[in-house]
């Protein structure tokens, strides 16, 4: 077996100073030569690799069989004569075998060569030492352990993610910053309808304006449909607003770092950007099953159909269930995200190397319930869009008499 060995000396005679591939070698299973094929054939399945050594008693490797080696088995059921024969009688000679000395350099030219995809390693001795695959030499720095569970939010100024018990990327005053950015839009898109039907109703004497401010009514009839119109369409303003705004790129960002986390993906902006935008933990979601509740719980009490509270709940409850994952994800595609630019996708990797340096740096704990809600933003958010409603408020108070 000695013949076909890689050594990593240079040509005079020195050792090469390359990578050495040592950090690299992993231990495998091993085979012995009486052992059967369908022996080896449940290692294959079982295992990581696709080839494995067969050994003898000493250590020393005398061939190897890969699950290529078994592919005119196919044919064969458990049981089977030829499943039940030593492994022996199907073992071959790898195409090339690594020492423990080589270099990473002198690996990559062996499976360039040889066309194995599994590297045998053997010491002075040709005693086996371990293996070396091709995805190894690939990725040599393995993704490091990531949190199980990952969440975010997108802020004005960049991405924030969490674990539920650390914090990672933008802090809490860019999340107070987002939650009055999205309680402006909010009442911006209010102010957007109010406004314009002022305008309306200034230019061409039609009473939209009075319509506007009329208080609801308690039933849907073709009369008063168009105030339920008009009040309806604060929100396809404030979806609107929301895609205009840079927070929809971030939170687009903040949805792909996160799946690329979750797929243990590097993060590199080119790979990050090619992950969906769509994420089914989104608060879009949420945000969208409420409505839908709300919309149905309006609908059935307005129409008069003789429903109680709690049926006409149970009803919306039920719709609501069905749908508000698919609405929720239409409203992220189109509404609540854009495709990112390459400065937010960066925020985004930004936040998740802070959490992966985080995670791996402090003590597992479990967390309160409120350091959760705080971990999430929640209360940062519902901080910030009060504080924004409360301004906006006294702000139109002074406007308001001006347009009456």
């Amino acid at each position: 077996m000695k013949q076909g060995i890689v050594t990593s000396t240079d040509q005079s005679g020195g050792i090469a100073e390359e990578e050495s591939l040592n950090p690299s070698i992993r231990s495998s299973n091993f085979l012995a030569p009486g052992d059967s094929v369908f022996r080896a054939v449940e290692m294959l399945r079982d295992g990581a690799l696709d080839t494995l050594p067969i050994l003898d008693a000493t250590g020393g490797l005398i061939g190897v069989i890969s699950t290529r080696d078994l592919s005119p088995l196919l044919a064969s059921a458990p049981g089977d004569e030829a499943l039940l024969a030593p492994v022996y009688g199907r073992m071959r000679e790898p195409r090339v075998v690594g020492s423990s000395g080589m270099s990473v350099a002198e690996a990559r030219d062996a499976f360039s060569e040889s066309g194995e995809t599994t590297l045998m390693v053997v010491d002075e001795s040709d005693r086996f030492v371990g293996v070396i695959t091709l995805a190894d030499l690939l990725v040599q720095d393995p993704t490091p352990p990531r949190p199980p569970s990952i969440g975010g939010m997108a802020t004005p100024w960049g991405v924030y993610l969490t674990n539920g018990s650390i914090q990672a990327g933008v802090g809490n005053w860019a999340l107070l910053g987002s939650g009055a950015l999205l309680g402006a839009l909010m009442v911006a898109s209010y102010s957007v309808v109010e406004t314009a039907c002022w305008a309306i109703q200034k230019t061409t004497g039609a009473p939209v304006f009075h319509l506007w401010n009329a208080p609801a009514p308690a039933q849907i009839t073709a009369a008063n449909l168009g105030w339920f119109l008009l009040q309806g369409l604060a929100l396809p303003v404030f979806l609107l607003l929301m895609r205009a705004a840079p927070l929809a790129g971030y939170h687009a960002a903040e949805h792909q770092v996160v799946h690329a986390m979750e797929r243990n993906e590097p993060l590199y902006p080119e790979v990050v950007a090619r992950m969906p935008r769509v994420h089914p933990r989104c608060g879009t979601n949420l945000m969208a099953g409420v409505l839908i509740f709300g919309l149905v719980v309006r609908l059935l009490s307005g129409l008069g159909l003789g429903l109680g509270t709690t049926d006409s709940a149970m009803l919306a409850a039920l719709t609501a269930l069905f749908t508000w994952r698919s609405v929720g994800s239409a409203m992220q595609q189109h509404f609540t995200t854009r495709p990112p630019n390459r400065r937010q996708i960066e925020a985004g990797i930004a936040a998740a190397e802070d959490l992966d340096r985080k995670y791996l740096t402090t003590a597992l704990r479990r967390p309160s319930i409120f350091r959760r809600m705080w971990c999430m933003g929640l209360p940062q958010m519902v901080l910030g869009s009060s504080a924004s409603g409360f301004v906006a408020g006294v702000l139109w108070s002074l406007v308001e008499p001006y347009l009456k």
